[in-house]
């Protein structure tokens, strides 16, 4: 009678509490990481803007946006003929200065001209000189050559234009984009973390959400004034030029890695009163457990004291259960991710 008694009890009380169906997933060590995901801009390795050096109007542009050219090549010519003509008479005024000093030290060696005399003739000769070297140095000048290997980004100069070294718009425009730099904005609290890395995964949505690999190139030692960041340059190596100026980055910082670390999905913490907690099932029973928490990466987050390796977290129904509800484990996991697949 006794018996038939205690499984009637046992009967009322699963009656009362009857078993919630649950989800857990069982604690492993997993990878997780402290890491900022920050914006940045695709800055080209190298920018040069070309101006004229000469004043004179534009007679041809060799070039097209978008040529790729050489050093050396010529991109744009200005008028020449002011130049030459220039260039024509400072030739023989040094002509002149070279036959006079010429006559002028037979003179004096002859005992027949004051040294004085021969002293002026000599500086003239030098002023001549110089003359012709500036005018063949503007001669030069019209012709606007590549410094260095580069693609023509713009050219704001048209044929027909007059054009000179004080005008505020350039000829052209030139890139280097072999290489390209990613521009950051670092918060000051961030920094010295960012100081001892060297490498950064950078995604770059416009190309379908690539990611390349990017090298520390300068870090600012001076915060801007207007934003109060650090700005970060990286590097990418950019052989095929798909990546441009202007795109939109996103480079990930990783702070710091943690390895064989507990985590669990951040909706299965539980706050309450100012304390953060989880249920874990135990023996077909749901169990409260008070936790601390660390880094936050995507979904998951650290949990650093209250579970371990091997506990079974309640992730689906933990919100339904008490402390000692009789729970029904319907699936297990060691990857919330198995949920959504």
């Amino acid at each position: 009678q006794a018996a038939i008694l205690q499984a009637e009890k046992l009967a009322e009380a699963k009656h009362e509490n009857p078993a919630i169906n649950i989800v857990v997933q069982k604690i492993v060590g997993t990878s997780i990481k402290d890491k900022l995901n920050l914006p940045g801009t695709i800055i080209p390795w190298e920018s040069v803007k070309m101006i004229s050096e000469v004043t004179g109007k534009v007679v041809e542009i060799k070039v097209k946006e978008g040529d790729r050219v050489k050093q050396g090549d010529l991109l744009v010519q200005i008028d020449p003929r002011d130049s030459q003509n220039n260039l024509n008479s400072a030739d023989a005024a040094y002509e002149l200065a070279l036959t006079s000093q010429e006559r002028a030290q037979k003179l004096f060696d002859m005992e027949l001209m004051p040294k004085a005399e021969l002293a002026r003739v000599n500086a003239h000769l030098k002023t001549s000189k110089a003359a012709l070297d500036t005018v063949k140095l503007q001669l030069k000048k019209c012709e606007i050559r590549a410094p260095i290997s580069l693609i023509i980004n713009s050219i704001p100069a048209k044929v027909g234009l007059n054009m000179n070294p004080f005008m505020p718009i350039p000829v052209l425009e030139l890139i280097n984009i072999d290489k390209v730099k990613i521009s950051v904005g670092i918060p000051e609290a961030d920094v010295d973390s960012i100081r001892g890395l060297e490498y950064f995964d950078v995604i770059i949505d416009a190309l379908s959400g690539r990611k390349v690999r990017a090298k520390k190139y300068f870090l600012s030692h001076q915060v801007d004034t207007m934003a109060r960041l650090y700005n970060l340059e990286l590097v990418v190596d950019n052989p095929g030029g798909n990546i441009l100026p202007g795109m939109f980055a996103r480079v990930e910082v990783v702070k710091k890695a943690f390895s064989n670390a507990v985590s669990i999905p951040i909706y299965a913490v539980i706050s309450k009163d100012q304390q953060k907690t989880v249920f874990v099932e135990q023996d077909g029973k749901a169990h409260l457990r008070i936790i601390e928490t660390g880094v936050l990466e995507g979904w998951r987050i650290q949990v650093t004291k209250g579970i371990s390796a091997g506990d079974k977290v309640i992730v689906v129904g933990h919100r339904s259960v008490g402390e000692g509800q009789n729970v029904k484990v319907v699936r297990e996991v060691t990857d919330a991710m198995e949920l959504v697949n």
